[in-house]
């Protein structure tokens, strides 16, 4: 007898958004009744006692992540065996090949999510060679072989998955979600010190620095706004010390914080100004309480940043830009307003955890043909 239904398999328990996708999507499915299994590489485990403490299980495959790609595979085709899921749902790229044989030498049909949109194209999509008959082209033949189906977070990283596995791999998109926030931010009327929220990993994929060099842009016309960075990542030294360089006053750099919503609650406006991007929960968490958006035009950003409704999207990159547009809504506070209250309503319509879950396992039914059409449990998770 099966001792779980869906294996969830993630790098790692961490801070970033795939791994909080895995954490909500395993509550989720648990609330449906469905048992979930929670498997990870290596630490860090920041989610792990979150996820076992409504009774999901989670097991590391691999202390200390040594890359030890056949052990990995060993141990994830023991686990499997024992046991004996409807399905696997892979969210680590990083592991996708050892994943796929593993699924197919055990017979347990998967699911994989693409969480990204790659926004460079490849060598291979510029030759055309992801065109070759999908047995020739390895990633899609691992895939093709695999039995089953991948899931895209956003209509964009889904166009830009049919344009390089073509149509013989099935594919559904899935919206990740986001708890409904429970009070309003502070982003009307006139303040003297309005507040600047950025959320993200300290890397140069969310260029955080970009961020400073604007604001010191807008500080300057507007003397007395604030920034509050929060995030972790390898490059959180670097940015607190060009803040110093700048010379820049009201910023703040306190690190990662876990919860982040009551800095979200007392800020005015959200600045995102990632250069390649899936669709980031910290521009919908941000919507989720009411928070008018800036943010760079990168991945499925657009889909939660309608420009001139929701907040105002900028080139990636366009220094001037994300300056020009942080004055604008800084210095209109009914405009703020407007975008909050839209971006709300869009965030509440589109990204619930609720359907996030409903979609979820309509993908499993039509990739996979397994079907939870019997757990009935509509409960909605609240973070």
């Amino acid at each position: 007898m099966a001792k779980c239904d869906v294996v969830i398999q993630v790098t790692t328990l961490g801070q970033g958004g795939t791994e909080r996708y895995a954490k909500d999507l395993a509550i989720g499915l648990a609330q449906r009744q469905v048992r979930p299994f929670v498997v990870y590489d290596s630490p860090p485990e920041n989610l792990k006692q979150e996820i076992e403490s409504v009774g999901i299980p989670t097991y590391c495959i691999e202390d200390g992540n040594t890359g030890d790609i056949s052990r990995y595979a060993k141990r994830l085709a023991a686990l499997l065996r024992d046991l004996q899921p409807r399905l696997l749902h892979a969210n680590a790229w990083r592991r996708l090949n050892s994943v796929a044989r593993v699924a197919r030498s055990v017979g347990t049909p998967l699911v994989i999510v693409r969480h990204g949109t790659d926004n460079l194209p490849r060598l291979r999509d510029i030759l055309g060679l992801n065109r070759l008959p999908f047995y020739l082209y390895r990633e899609r033949a691992m895939m093709r072989k695999c039995g089953g189906g991948l899931i895209c977070v956003s209509r964009e990283g889904l166009d830009r998955a049919r344009k390089r596995y073509g149509t013989r791999i099935p594919m559904r998109m899935v919206y990740t979600g986001v708890p409904e926030g429970e009070t309003i931010a502070r982003v009307a009327g006139v303040a003297d010190n309005p507040q600047v929220i950025w959320a993200g990993e300290m890397c140069n994929r969310k260029r955080p620095v970009l961020a400073l060099r604007a604001f010191a842009q807008v500080q300057r016309k507007l003397p007395g706004i604030r920034l509050l960075m929060l995030g972790d990542g390898p490059e959180l030294e670097l940015v607190r010390n060009a803040a110093a360089a700048m010379a820049l006053e009201g910023v703040t750099i306190p690190g990662y914080i876990p919860n982040p919503l009551p800095q979200l609650y007392q800020s005015h406006l959200f600045l995102n100004t990632a250069c390649s991007e899936g669709l980031p929960y910290s521009v919908r968490d941000a919507m989720s309480v009411g928070l008018p958006v800036v943010a760079t035009d990168a991945g499925g950003t657009r889909e939660a940043v309608i420009h001139q409704e929701t907040g105002l999207l900028a080139p990636i990159d366009d220094e001037r830009a994300i300056a020009v547009y942080m004055e604008r809504l800084l210095r209109d506070p009914s405009l703020r307003q407007a975008y909050g209250v839209a971006g709300l309503a869009l965030c509440r319509a589109r990204f619930s955890l609720d359907e996030m879950i409903s979609g979820t396992l309509r993908a499993y039914h039509d990739l996979c043909g397994v079907d939870f059409a019997a757990s009935r449990n509509t409960q909605q998770y609240k973070a």
